[in-house]
């Protein structure tokens, strides 16, 4: 099953996909882990066994994808948000300077 729109794959509902692979006597197969991003029209689901009757719209709604990872997702630094993470902030406070000449001390 494709998405129908691109973005961030910030969440599964596995209970529901587990419901539905249940009830239709199929396996589901995620392509995404959560955090990837998926574009538009990629495979987002595989199925695999009497796919017939799926509704692959109630199939990838147990899906969630956004616009951005979530700070849980994100591999570099999960307790701060991104805004706070940028490169020179972080060289600032590895590397004291004198704030009067802003020299780098030796």
């Amino acid at each position: 099953m494709r998405s129908e729109r691109g973005g961030v794959l910030q969440a599964i509902d596995a209970a529901g996909l587990m419901a539905a692979a249940t009830r239709h006597d199929c396996v589901f197969v995620m392509v995404h882990p959560v955090g990837d991003f998926v574009a538009p029209g990629a495979t987002l689901v595989e199925a695999h066994g009497d796919t017939s009757a799926l509704d692959p719209r109630g199939v990838t709604g147990h899906v969630a994808l956004g616009a951005e990872r979530t700070i849980e997702q994100d591999p570099l630094c999960p307790a701060y948000p991104r805004r706070h993470r940028h490169p020179c902030a972080l060289a600032r406070r590895q590397r004291p300077h004198d704030r009067r000449s802003g020299a780098q001390p030796h």
